[in-house]
Parts: C-alpha cells; sequence; structure tokens
C-alpha cells in the first residue's frame, strides 16, 4: 500500500455521489466524470482507455453543481419575467372588467332619459349607445390586441417552467445533464434573455357623460360630452447616432383617428460649478410634425445636449 507523507494530516471527505448510472460502454463502471469536449457523463475507464482518453474532464459533482446553477438561474429569472406578464393580464383583465361596468352604467342612463321619449327614443337611442359600443370596441380592441400577445408568452412560458420544475424536483443530479434538459436549459435561457418587459397597458378610461337637460323639451340636443383625456407625455429615446447627429424617436398612446403634432426642442447643456442646467433663452426647436422620429442633426463634439418634447395637444 502506498502512502504520501505530505497527505497524511490531510482531512478526506467522500463526495456525495450525484447519480447512480453506470457507463454503457464499461460494464459496472459508475460515471463519476463529465467531458467538457464531448460533452458526457464517462466513467474512469472512458478516460484511461476509452474514447476519452486525454479529453479535458471534471468531475460528474463539478460539473453538475455547475450546469444546475446556470440552469436554475435561467428559470428564476423567467419565472420573473412571466410573473410581470401575468400581473400584466390580470390588470388588463380588471381594466376589461372596469371599462364593462362604465358602459353598462352609461347604458342603464340612456335608457332612464330615453323612457318618456316616444316618437325619437328609437333613432336616439341606437345613436347614442352606438357611440358608447363603438369606443368599448375601439378600447377593448386595443386591450385585446395587447393580451393575444402576452397570453401567448404565458402559455409558452408556462409550460416551459413547469418542466423546468420537474427537473428540479428530480432526485437524480444527473437529470441536468441529460439531453433533453440541455435542450430546456437552452430554451429557457433563450427566453429570459430575448423577452421584453410586458407592454404599458392602454388607457381604458370611457371618456363619456350623458348630458341631459330637461329631456323633453330639449330631446334634439341630448347628446354625449366627450371627456377628452391627454396622452402621456412622450418618451424621447436615442436609436441611432454619428459623430455630429442623432436620431430621435418617441412613443405616444393615441385613440384610433386622432392626428397629433408632435414639437422636440433642444438646447445645450452649460456647466455651472458642479451643477449643469441649461438656460431657458437656448432652447430651440429642431422638430415639429405628426411623425414619431426626428433627426437632431449639426451637433458638436464634447457637447451636452437636453431634449424635450411637451404633450401633444388634442385634435
Amino acid at each position: 500500500m502506498l502512502t504520501c507523507a505530505a497527505a497524511q494530516a490531510h482531512v478526506v471527505a467522500p463526495m456525495e455521489p450525484v447519480s447512480g448510472r453506470e457507463c454503457e460502454v464499461h460494464e459496472g463502471q459508475a460515471l463519476a466524470f463529465f467531458c467538457t469536449q464531448c460533452g458526457v457523463m464517462v466513467c474512469a475507464h472512458c478516460l484511461l482507455m476509452g474514447a476519452h482518453i486525454e479529453h479535458p474532464r471534471i468531475s460528474l459533482h463539478t460539473a453538475v453543481v455547475d450546469r444546475k446553477a446556470q440552469f436554475k438561474e435561467a428559470m428564476e429569472t423567467l419565472q420573473g419575467k412571466h410573473a410581470a406578464v401575468e400581473d400584466f393580464t390580470q390588470r388588463a383583465e380588471a381594466a376589461l372588467k372596469s371599462l364593462s361596468d362604465s358602459c353598462a352604467e352609461v347604458r342603464t342612463q340612456v335608457e332612464r332619459e330615453c323612457r318618456d321619449m316616444q316618437m325619437l327614443v328609437s333613432e336616439l337611442k341606437h345613436k347614442m349607445l352606438s357611440v358608447v359600443d363603438e369606443r368599448e370596441c375601439e378600447i377593448k380592441a386595443v386591450v385585446e390586441g395587447q393580451l393575444v400577445g402576452q397570453r401567448q408568452r404565458l402559455s409558452v412560458w408556462g409550460g416551459m417552467i413547469e418542466r423546468a420544475q420537474q427537473v428540479t424536483q428530480d432526485e437524480d443530479g444527473a437529470v441536468y445533464l441529460d439531453v433533453d434538459t440541455h435542450k430546456l436549459d437552452k430554451q429557457l435561457r433563450s427566453a429570459a434573455e430575448a423577452s421584453l418587459a410586458p407592454p404599458k397597458l392602454a388607457n381604458v378610461a370611457l371618456g363619456l357623460t350623458l348630458a341631459a337637460g330637461t329631456i323633453k323639451e330639449e330631446i334634439v340636443q341630448l347628446h354625449f360630452t366627450e371627456m377628452l383625456v391627454p396622452p402621456a407625455p412622450s418618451e424621447l429615446m436615442c436609436v441611432e447616432s454619428t459623430a455630429a447627429s442623432l436620431l430621435l424617436s418617441w412613443s405616444c398612446e393615441t385613440r384610433p383617428g386622432d392626428a397629433c403634432t408632435f414639437t422636440v426642442q433642444q438646447a445645450p447643456l452649460e456647466v455651472s460649478g458642479e451643477a449643469t442646467v441649461s438656460a431657458e433663452e437656448s432652447w430651440t426647436e429642431i422638430y415639429k410634425g405628426p411623425s414619431r422620429s426626428c433627426t437632431a442633426a449639426g451637433l458638436q463634439e464634447r457637447t451636452s445636449y437636453r431634449y424635450f418634447s411637451p404633450r401633444p395637444p388634442r385634435p
């Protein structure tokens, strides 16, 4: 029996086995290593006299620990994004319910005000309910259009996460090195890296109030007053740059058919002490129109600029 004097004082702890699988080539030999060149589990005989001689290898325990950490990280990232999409769908569905309740309330009011209008009630009722129905359809179309894509993501991600959870619950640690698990790992990481956050939920405010005076006397003037909600401020983004120009882009929620005019202003930043400020008189208008992008040209090197886009007015 050979002994090493230098190692006699060392404390050696046995490593917990990660799998009870045996080598398919060398009968009775446990799979204790992972060939990093071939990406497969191997036994000691494979490394000494088999097809993996001189191949780089690591212990099976190390391979499982590394792959398991990567697998769990991808799964947890996707779980977080899945939760964000799920939260969005719940808020969107609640918003649709609120929209439906608002429409029902307005319809009830229309019914009540039109009860005494014997001659004109049919034409007036049809006209006013059509406004509500059309508005509801417009808003629902926007929100449901957002929901379609998000529900598809939930379905696909939910299936991937369910399969991933089954893998994490498997007592056989080597399951992380199976071909199917490797494919699932790639799918998880690809989805986690490529997936975008849920879109901003569309405005579902109905924006209609029934204007009813003395109905019998002013029947021909009965109409809806529309509460116009101005769009949210534009968020400017730089999508492309050169040495002397920037391509700016922005998004703004508008209703179908609305024609908004956007204005972009620019000002160089002046340094005052430690603070960076922009003089009011230095603001200049570089774009005005309906487009959602513009180019800021003629910029000077080593100069900082500030941009501002006022809230576009309703037509």
